[in-house]
């Protein structure tokens, strides 16, 4: 998994390219490549200016069908036009990586129309690409709803309910996430994704029998070219001892990669066997045409961190803060970074600003590194400041039992 509570298999599915989500030219098309930036905050998107893309979402229309002027109803031609221009807006916004500003087309899109399931599928989109977990379980299971025949829906869904988030409930979870998986292939037999995805399911709920290897052995077959399957297959083969087969599934993976999604596929599968260093190169060539990507700048931060590089890790974190500064996942890369760096200033600064954007399940997460950190501030022989710490990790989960006995020891 990714950043301990961040994205496991699942994740590398690209919901545009393994289906008709989003096509596959979606980012192409509206982002000139760029040559590869050298790293450093400065030549990345600045704070300024991820304030001005998430300013676009204070500026949406109040009520569905108003005129955001004169307050007056639309007629249903106008709603339409209107709705088809929000849509085409979110889709070149996600393309250029702007995701604040997509999330906020789709946002506006979903108000207008809110029986439209179209708008409710984009927004889980941008959702779990910032992997923002929750909210994108919200939409897709509004999408589902309101289309309960979408096999990409399905798929989508279980994509999100694989991931290993602080839920109360994982393994019910994860169930939940193989019947889903398994409903989108009784939709689309013939959905290479959709197998890939039952694959990744059923390992991440621990099951790594003949099933597992069954579903991901199918997908290569409906499409030999889908490269996150070949690279799935391969950690699978390597965690039930087949190594030389392991080997030649990644080989095939790379082989087969051109989709920035499916190279953070086979960086992800490396990354969950603790072999950060041949994730690397794969990262990079995501990053030399879209140097924005969320999951590929946290990717890489926490390769480099592990490879010793902590000067590059801090700074390609900094850079995913940037990227979309209301998703969690990069805050708690960094405050992990820090805590083994025994640095407590930077820590409790960056958990402040990862609480501020944590949903209900990131919550429970934030409150374990405010623990952590109360921890070393303990150990530094400075109680007020981990006292400080664990209220403030209490007032996250309230619930934590290990935080009594801390706070009442630092009050003496």
């Amino acid at each position: 998994m990714i950043v301990g509570l961040w994205v496991g298999s699942a994740f590398a599915q690209d919901l545009g390219s393994s289906n008709k989500l989003f096509p596959k030219s979606a980012k192409t098309e509206a982002k000139p490549k760029k040559k590869s930036p050298a790293v450093s905050k400065s030549k990345r998107r600045t704070p300024g200016a991820a304030k001005q893309s998430t300013a676009v979402k204070k500026a949406a229309p109040p009520l569905a069908g108003d005129n955001s002027a004169s307050g007056t109803a639309m007629s249903s031609p106008e709603i339409e036009q209107k709705y088809k221009a929000l849509l085409l807006e979110g889709k070149n916004a996600f393309g250029r990586s702007e995701l604040a500003a997509s999330e906020s087309a789709y946002d506006r899109a979903t108000k207008l129309k809110p029986k439209d399931p179209s708008a409710f599928i984009s927004l889980g989109i941008i959702y779990y690409y910032s992997l923002r977990f929750e909210l994108a379980e919200k939409a897709f299971r509004k999408a589902l709803v309101l289309d309960p025949k979408n096999a990409e829906v399905y798929f989508a869904l279980s994509s999100v309910l694989s991931q290993p988030v602080a839920a109360p409930d994982l393994s019910g979870r994860y169930e939940e996430a193989i019947d889903l998986a398994r409903k989108a292939i009784e939709i689309k037999p013939n959905s290479a994704a959709a197998f890939d995805q039952l694959g990744a399911a059923l390992e991440r709920d621990g099951l790594l029998g003949a099933e597992t290897e069954s579903a991901y052995r199918k997908a290569i077959s409906i499409d030999p070219s889908y490269a996150p399957a070949y690279a799935h297959l391969g950690r699978l083969l390597r965690k039930t001892g087949r190594g030389d087969a392991a080997r030649q599934a990644y080989a095939s993976a790379i082989k087969n990669a051109g989709e920035p999604m499916e190279l953070i596929a086979i960086a992800d599968s490396f990354q969950s066997e603790q072999r950060s260093a041949e994730s690397i190169p794969l990262l990079k060539r995501v990053l030399a045409g879209d140097r924005d990507n969320y999951a590929t700048l946290i990717l890489l931060g926490r390769a480099l961190s592990r490879n010793g590089d902590i000067r590059g890790a801090e700074s390609y974190l900094w850079a995913a803060t940037q990227a979309s500064p209301m998703s969690f996942a990069a805050f708690g890369e960094l405050a992990r970074l820090y805590l083994r760096q025994e640095v407590t200033g930077p820590t409790e600064s960056v958990l402040a600003k990862g609480a501020a954007v944590a949903d209900g399940f990131e919550r429970r997460e934030v409150a374990g590194l405010f623990e952590q950190l109360g921890d070393l501030y303990a150990k530094h022989k400075m109680p007020n400041d981990a006292l400080r710490s664990y209220k403030k990790a209490m007032s996250l989960d309230a619930l934590r039992a290990s935080l009594a006995g801390k706070v009442a020891a630092n009050c003496r």
